[in-house]
């Protein structure tokens, strides 16, 4: 598996952390460059991930250390960001990797765990625990069945807000499949064994991300 390509428009020239990582400045290159670069990966058994949904090519800050912003309404998503990943799932990516985006104008997300409602109020709940993002929009909408996997859970765009173990949980509630680095593993198993426990998903939720793992093992 590689963890590209990077499906984000540069269309902030002042977005260090994307730069030229990303394909280009305009949709339509992003996006017909995406889905070569995933059909490449793929015909030649390497897994691909598109990243980072909802868009981090029009955000000012680095998620690796700060929550990085999305200023947008939902239209110029449908309009711009949105492009390259549809390109790559109709291309038949295997995965999709949120990125650590508030989206402040943008709303229907749902308090999944009690501390996420503040965050709901605000603006400023991150796509990795939104299920508007990646169940309505990215499984509903875009009709994404693949595998969806975290950015890096180390990053500091959450953990200097949120306990570990509240990441894990809350990303795994909104619909991730794989925990990509937590920064306490311990602390992220136990915060899942809990809210198994306390029922906030059961065991058909946790097999559906395990089938979707085994399915894509058994491509490779």
């Amino acid at each position: 598996m590689n963890l590209a390509p990077v499906a984000d428009i540069w269309s902030n020239p002042e977005n260090a952390v994307i730069g030229n990582r990303a394909f280009g400045n305009t949709a339509d290159v992003v996006a017909t460059r995406v889905a070569e670069t995933v059909r490449g990966l793929q015909d030649s058994g390497i897994l691909a991930t598109l990243k980072h949904f909802p868009g981090h090519g029009d955000t000012y800050e680095d998620s690796h250390y700060q929550l990085a912003f999305h200023n947008h309404d939902i239209n110029r998503f449908w309009a711009q960001e949105a492009l390259p990943f549809i390109s790559g799932i109709e291309a038949g990516v295997t995965a999709v990797m949120p990125g650590h985006i508030s989206t402040p104008q943008v709303g229907g997300h749902s308090a999944l765990l009690p501390w996420m409602q503040p965050w709901i109020d605000s603006g400023n709940l991150p796509v990795t625990f939104s299920d508007f993002w990646l169940q309505t929009i990215l499984r509903g909408e875009m009709g994404f069945e693949g595998l969806i996997i975290t950015d890096g859970l180390e990053m500091r765009a959450l953990t200097d807000h949120f306990t570990c173990g509240q990441i894990a949980l809350g990303a795994f509630l909104a619909g991730a499949d794989i925990l990509l680095i937590p920064a306490n593993p311990a602390e992220a198993f136990q915060a899942l064994l809990d809210g198994y426990h306390n029922g906030y998903f059961d065991m058909e939720r946790l097999n559906e991300s395990v089938r979707r793992i085994l399915l894509l093992k058994e491509l490779l």
